[in-house]
Order: structure tokens, then sequence, then C-alpha cells
């Protein structure tokens, strides 16, 4: 028929001249952290940004930095990178989320209606929880890439890098920890409890990490290309495009609120715990050393006056 020859047509255009696949796997290796270093890059030299109100931030200043970091990664010899943009949002992923389910129509439950545990960070939203990636498609890539693609691997993308900034934030204390184990103040039970916390923490999003990158994302997509290889019409792939991103939010726990409540509170935990070990170990390590100079101090006193003593006589 007419229609399956136009089809046909259209995907042949989209696979041959406009390489739908590998751009594709381009976008996967940015939104799905594919290319793992350029983010290693990127918030190494971002961190400093992405701390900040994210009403402080400069989106130029952030795209720069970003645009730095994958031209000196991997990602180099992408061809499509130059399509990638960065875009600072007022909201947090489980406002944007519930958004999204309130749109589609699904009735919450009455502890649904609203999210009180997240409600404060619209006003305290920070670089990190503000930060997203955004990608220029057009005609007639944007067929199967649309605007509501796009949307699903922000969502996969905002909660794959808050993962990675939590165990960031665990392996940064897990540094001071073993810089600080020899001080005396880090021997008590107390620091041992908070040590073998801080363990179990960055095990716990280790293994999660892990789980959303490669038993999701991965199988999901190697599924994907395996499809994609059969494909007869433009309709094909949209469907199976469509049911890999599905599939991938779902196994992440971003369709199923009461799960993703507790993931996002058990992050926000490891967070301040993060946070207030950062803070403690530097000042404990300062308080030893001044102790240690006073003590020097009265050392030297006390041998000064043994000598004067014995100068006397």
């Amino acid at each position: 028929t007419a229609y399956a020859f136009a089809s046909q047509r259209l995907l042949s255009l989209l696979m041959e001249e406009h390489k739908l696949m590998e751009r594709l796997s381009s976008i996967k290796s940015f939104f799905l952290m594919g290319q793992g270093d350029v983010f290693v890059h990127f918030m190494d030299m971002a961190e400093h940004e992405l701390r900040k109100k994210h009403d402080d931030i400069v989106a130029s200043r952030i795209e720069s930095l970003l645009d730095l970091a994958v031209r000196t990664s991997v990602a180099a010899n992408d061809p499509f990178k130059e399509d990638l943009k960065v875009d600072i949002v007022p909201y947090d992923l489980i406002t944007q989320l519930f958004r999204i389910i309130n749109v589609r129509g699904h009735t919450l439950g009455p502890t649904e209606q609203v999210y009180p545990a997240f409600e404060p960070h619209a006003s305290g939203l920070t670089g990190v929880e503000a930060f997203t990636l955004d990608y220029r498609v057009e005609w007639p890539v944007s067929l199967v890439v649309s605007r509501k693609s796009i949307t699903k691997y922000q969502l996969l993308f905002r909660h794959l890098f808050h993962c990675k900034h939590v165990e960031r934030q665990l392996c940064a204390v897990w540094q001071a920890h073993k810089q600080a184990k020899w001080n005396p103040i880090y021997t008590t039970k107390w620091h041992a409890a908070a040590f073998c916390l801080r363990q179990r923490m960055l095990s716990f999003i280790s293994n999660y990490s892990y789980y959303a990158m490669f038993e999701v994302i991965e199988r999901q997509w190697h599924i994907f290309t395996q499809e994609m290889q059969t494909v007869k019409t433009i309709d094909n792939v949209l469907a199976i495009h469509n049911d890999f991103l599905e599939t991938c939010l779902k196994d992440c726990l971003l369709t199923t609120p009461e799960l993703l409540r507790s993931l996002a509170k058990l992050q926000a935990i490891c967070v301040n715990f993060s946070n207030a070990m950062l803070r403690l170990i530097p000042s404990a390590t300062v308080s030893i050393a001044t102790q240690a100079e006073q003590n020097m101090k009265m050392h030297s006193q006390d041998n000064f006056e043994e000598l004067i003593k014995k100068l006397r006589l």
C-alpha cells in the first residue's frame, strides 16, 4: 500500500541519511551515562558551581564546563556532541515526576496528594538538583526523538546523576576517614559506628547505581538494538523506542511513587550524613593540631624553666 511504501521510505531516510541508530547511541551515552568519564570530569570541574542555589547559577558557565569535559573525554569523537545542551530547571526530580503523573491522569492515594518531604526544596534547590541535559533534534529525527522522549531521557539522567552525586559525597567521606583514622579521637566507638555506617551507605548506593546502569539500562539497550535490526516500518521504531524508555523508567523505580520516595529519603540521609562528617573531620583534625601545639609550647616552657634553674646553680 501507499502507507507501507511511505513508511519504509521514511525509515530508510532515518536510518541511512540521518543515522538514527548512531544518534540514539549518542543520546544514550550522555543521558544514560554511557560515557562515564565525561561526568567524572564534569563533576570535578563544576563541583563549586553546582553547590550554589539554582537562582545563582549561570547556565552558560555550566555549559562551558560540560563542553570542556566532553572534549577532554572519550566522547570527543561523538559526531553529535554539538547538539547537547544544558538546562537548569526550577524544580527537583520528584516534583517533575508528580507533575507528569498528574497530567497522565493517575489518581494518587490519600498519602500521595502532597510531597511534604520535598516541598521545601523549591526555595533551596541546589545546582545538583536543578541540573539536567537537553538535546537539539531536527526533523525527521524528531519523529522518533520527540519532546516526550527527551523528557523521559531527562528523568533517567537526573535520577542517575543524583545517584552519582551521592556516591561521590560518600567517597569523599571515605577518603577523609582514610586520612583521619590514625588520630586518637577517631578510635572511639562512636566514630567506629560512623565509619561502619558510611561503608553501608556507600555499598547501598554503589550497588543501586550498578543495578540501574547495567542490570536495567544496558540490558534493555541490548534488547532495543536487536529489535531495531528487524524493524520494517517507522511505527515499529516508535513502539520499540517507547518500550525501551518505559521499561527503563519502570525498573529504575521512576514510575512507582512509594519506592521512589523511600529511595529519595535514603539518598537525602546519605547526603546529610556526608556533609556532617566532612564538617566534623576537619574541625576535629584542627583541634588535635591545636592541642599538640599547646602541648609543645608547655613542654618548651618547662624545659626553659629547668635550664634557668641549672644556670642559677
